[in-house]
């Protein structure tokens, strides 16, 4: 029978599950933040009404932390801040019957009281305190790419916040020059949450284009300077002009041609069969060239500059200076003048290297956006070249983004000469691209690729490639900052995928990519002061580049920037549990009736993890046992 017993009892868990009352029956919340300093005496008057009435109730103080309260005349203007969030995350673990917010609700911290009011187990009366807030919409941020190229399609992101007017509608268009291109309607929300807008832009001019947010303006509203916010785009060439140029043609050229066959180029053959005579192909067959570099990049190739006249070779020289591109392919007919020497990356020393060689990147190369397409290395599993050019030095200034493997000498270098680019590659012949070892379907692909990111490189004038702002110039003390980074790869599209670390007083703080190349953080509370931070990009651990900005954090508090009564927002936090929102002067003439939250208890018994039920288990078979030995049932 005790074994019978003791089966059962084991084999089950007991519970007991019952409702109890709060230990807690009302928690006071009291804003005692600088923004209540005028509001102070309301709030004491309040509480002393409310002791006289028959609810007990526990005091808490906050204002960006919270604080026990033993007398109700101990109330102060305590902290910087204002976060209502942590007051209301703070007393739901002491799991009150009700609670009740007394506060102006000018909540200034990143944290949001609605989603933690929306997680409470119980009812909250919030009661505000002051004159209502002000009504005011305004455009909070903008982000938008500050480059693209013609007729591509980008982002505007427009974040907006309202104060006072909230479910109303709200028109914001998009303007260029005082053109409408489009409007979207939408409900301006409560405070404190962002409304985030997307409009797409796609450009029909080249140039800096310049455009305008607007928001309507609402007549009770008191600020109307920040309903609408200007930016421009700078509209790139999509499609680029390319001369090619060689009085030494050959099967390469052929191959150089056919690759520079795309919708985003325009090429024209420039060669010399004798002497220096340069011709271009026409439809009436080949004529002779008026040699006028009016192109983007101009690419030499096999060219034997000795046999140039002085004239061509200082046109090119000043084509670079003035912000060209070119692209230098060796030969074996290679030669370069006194004149063109001066802008190429490579001294040379015309001695011509037969050997098979591969490309293979340098670290500064790995870092070098032309060499990789959505990952992909565009010159890996390469078939070796027949022939390299022997460099004598880099010229300064020249940075060697690929070696001839294996004579660890100079394959591809560029350097900056003037406003223009020039690159050169010593490696021959480039025909060879076209047997890609696992790419003999579409053998020229990959260097099309390859090709046509050179040269969008090269026809790209002088830009800001990385680029760091602020939201605003001035901030008050305790307002959060936002800081966006813009990253462009050398051939002016976003760079994406990176590591942007954001540098204040030697704090490294990780940014977040929001968009193509587009990295963004937002800090809270940061000390008054001038500031000059930085943002440092890397791709893998390579460092790419930096950028700074300047800004200021004054000594003024946030909190007495508007003191006034957010009544939308103490609405929408009681809201969210249920409860009732209450002007003072209301609360005050009213006895109201709090509903206080019961909390079930489950009490769980598990027969398996007690000791004493096995001890007591034990025993009751013994004295069985002993019973049976003495009636002689044994």
């Amino acid at each position: 029978m005790v074994l019978f017993l003791g089966f059962i009892l084991i084999g089950n868990i007991i519970s007991f599950t019952f409702m109890r009352s709060p230990k807690v029956p009302l928690i006071w919340l009291i804003d005692v933040s600088p923004s209540m300093k005028d509001k102070l005496s309301q709030a004491k008057e309040c509480l002393l009404n409310f002791a006289k009435t028959k609810y007990k109730a526990e005091y808490l103080a906050f204002a960006d932390s919270v604080f026990g309260l033993a007398k109700i005349e101990n109330l102060v203007i305590q902290g910087s801040k204002t976060d209502i969030a942590k007051a209301l995350a703070t007393a739901k673990k002491r799991n009150p019957g009700a609670l009740v917010l007394l506060s102006d609700g000018q909540h200034n911290t990143l944290s949001d009281p609605v989603k933690v009011a929306q997680t409470l187990p119980f009812l909250v009366y919030s009661v505000g305190v002051g004159e209502t807030a002000r009504h005011d919409v305004a455009i909070r941020n903008l982000i938008v790419r500050q480059q693209v190229y013609l007729g591509e399609t980008t982002e505007c992101i427009i974040r907006i916040q309202s104060q006072g007017l909230g479910n109303k509608k709200a028109k914001v268009t998009l303007l260029e020059q005082s053109q409408e291109l489009q409007q979207k309607e939408i409900i301006l929300s409560e405070p404190l949450i962002e409304q985030e807008l997307i409009f797409q832009i796609v450009p029909n001019e080249i140039g800096r284009r310049f455009y305008k947010i607007k928001i309507t303006e609402f007549a009770e509203e008191e600020n109307l300077a920040n309903n609408q916010k200007e930016f421009s785009i700078q509209v790139l060439k999509s499609k680029m002009k390319v001369i090619y140029l060689s009085n030494a043609p050959s099967y390469n050229t052929r191959f150089i041609l056919n690759a520079l066959k795309s919708e985003m180029t325009e090429f024209l053959p420039v060669i010399a069969f004798q002497g220096n005579r340069f011709q271009t192909p026409t439809e009436r067959g080949m004529q002779d060239f008026a040699f006028k570099l009016d192109c983007d990049v101009l690419i030499v190739d096999n060219l034997d500059a000795s046999q140039l006249p002085v004239g061509i070779s200082n046109q090119i020289q000043k084509y670079v200076l003035d912000g060209g591109g070119v692209l230098i392919l060796a030969g074996e007919r290679f030669r370069l003048n006194p004149i063109l020497a001066l802008l190429a990356p490579f001294v040379h020393n015309q001695k011509v290297i037969r050997k098979e060689v591969f490309f293979k990147l340098t670290e500064q190369g790995i870092g070098v956006p032309i060499f990789f397409q959505d990952g992909e290395n565009l010159l890996a599993n390469t078939p070796p070249l027949l022939g390299v050019m022997e460099v004598k030095e880099p010229q300064e200034g020249t940075k060697v983004w690929a070696i001839a493997d294996p004579l660890n000498i100079p394959l591809i270098g560029y350097r900056k000469f003037g406003k223009g680019k020039v690159i050169e590659i010593t490696g021959f012949p480039l025909w060879r691209f076209g047997f890609y070892g696992k790419d003999l379907e579409k053998p020229q692909e990959k260097f099309k690729r390859f090709l046509n990111q050179v040269n969008r490189f090269l026809a790209l004038k002088e830009f800001e490639q990385f680029t760091l702002v602020t939201d605003q110039a001035v901030y008050s003390l305790g307002e959060k900052a936002t800081f966006t980074f813009y990253a462009y790869q050398d051939d002016g599209r976003p760079y994406s995928g990176l590591d942007v670390n954001l540098i204040i007083d030697s704090t490294k703080i990780p940014m977040v990519e929001i968009g193509d190349g587009i990295y963004e953080k937002t800090l809270d509370a940061l000390p008054p002061k001038d500031y000059i931070v930085k943002a440092i990009c890397q791709f893998d651990t390579i460092k790419l580049g930096e950028a700074k900005t300047e800004f200021k954090v004054t000594e003024t508090n946030i909190e007495m920037i508007d003191t006034r009564l957010n009544a939308e927002l103490l609405r929408r936090i009681a809201q969210a549990t249920g409860g009732e929102y209450f002007d003072l002067k209301s609360f005050l003439q009213d006895q109201y009736e709090f509903t206080l939250a019961q909390y079930r208890k489950t009490v769980q018994f598990n027969p398996r993890q007690s000791p004493y039920l096995y001890l007591i288990l034990v025993g009751l078979f013994l004295i069985e046992l002993y019973f049976r030995k003495r009636r002689g049932l044994m």
